[in-house]
Parts: C-alpha cells; structure tokens; sequence
C-alpha cells in the first residue's frame, strides 16, 4: 500500500526549521518604522543641541559687553506730526517727539537682533510721557560697522488744531527727557543714553532749548 502524501508537505523541499521560519521576521523588525523613528528623534535632537550651541549661547553677549560692544552717535530730537492721527474728518493734528541716531559695533563681534526701547520722561517729575520702540540689524552689523540712520518715534503725543496752535503755545509745553535701552539677542536690557527732548518741530526752524 503507498503512503499518502502530506497536503501540507510539498515533495523535494524540506519545511524550514523553527529558527529558518522566524528569521525574517526578525529582519523586519530590526529595520521597521518604529526603529526609524527612534533614529530620526535621535538625530533631530542632535541638531538642535548644535544649533542652539552655536547660532545662541555662543553668539549671547553679556549686558557689559553690550554697553562697550555699541557707541551712540549723531543723536538728535524733534516733534513730528503722527500720520495716522490727522484725517479728513478731523482737522487737528498729534505730535510725538522723537529721536534719530546712528549706531556704531565697537566689539570684535558680529551684532544682530538688535532692540531698541525709548522711554520718553517729564523732566520735573520723571515720570513716563510715553515709549517708542525698534528691531534692527537683522542681517547683523560687523565689527566697526556704523547703522544707517534709525528713527524711534513714541506711540503718544500732543494734539491740536494745528502745527501752527503748537508753535503760538510752545511756552507752555513741558520739557521732555528720553532714556534710551537696548539689548541684543538675550543679553536683557540695558541703559546706554540719556538725552533731553529739543521742542523744534519737523519742517519748522523754531526751537526752545531747556532752561
């Protein structure tokens, strides 16, 4: 009597041993989405160690450095008239003192991001007019480098009828101080001028000095 065949078995090919069997699943489970997700965290975690070696703490300047790193020059004050408060409907007109300046780097390294705070004082009393602030030097300024000239305008002012109504009661005007801040990238904010609030008025030639 002949033997009957196993279905299961196919003739001339033996049935792989247990170890044969499971190996390939192990080969995809070395190399599944799992293990490349392990390995992307890994190597993104990496980079931003690097990043945040190189392009923060090694580029974070010190708030004394800072204060000899930037020079102040040209510095001058005036009123001009704020353009968004003057309209059709409304004939009067806001001014708000500014101040236009340069900036020298007088450090050995490269500034960027660099923020400007001005707060504009009463000079009797010390207390707050207003403020105006300004991001420059974004692309950087190089060691020795001097700023275009940059303008910082505060957010408040005087209102009247006209330039005109302001230049009949200039005497009463009082008289303003601004201390100027800035910082850069996370060196905090430091103070490095003070300069007082000239009482001309952009286009007109009139001027009060302090007394």
């Amino acid at each position: 009597m002949e033997a009957k065949n196993d279905p299961k078995e196919k003739p001339g090919i033996p049935l792989p041993s247990d170890d044969d069997f499971l190996e390939p699943y192990y080969r995809k489970q070395k190399y599944s989405s799992a293990y490349w997700k392990r390995v992307f965290m890994v190597v993104t975690t990496i980079a931003a160690i690097l990043y945040f070696k190189f392009l923060v703490i090694d580029e974070t300047i010190k708030p004394d450095e800072l204060i000899k790193a930037v020079r102040i020059s040209g510095l001058t004050s005036q009123w001009a008239v704020k353009e968004d408060a003057t309209t059709a409907e409304d004939k009067q007109v806001v001014l708000v003192p500014e101040i236009t300046f340069r900036l020298q780097n007088e450090s050995k390294k490269k500034l960027k991001y660099i923020y400007f705070l001005s707060v504009f004082r009463y000079v009797d009393t010390g207390k707050a007019f207003g403020e105006g602030t300004q991001m420059t030097m974004k692309s950087g300024l190089k060691s020795g480098q001097e700023s275009p000239p940059i303008n910082i305008r505060c957010g408040g002012g005087y209102r009247a009828s006209s330039v005109d109504a302001f230049l009949l009661n200039r005497n009463e005007w009082k008289n303003l101080f601004v201390d100027l801040y800035v910082s850069s990238k996370n060196s905090g904010l430091v103070q490095i001028k003070q300069h007082h609030i000239s009482q001309k008025i952009a286009g007109r030639e009139i001027d009060i000095s302090l007394k």
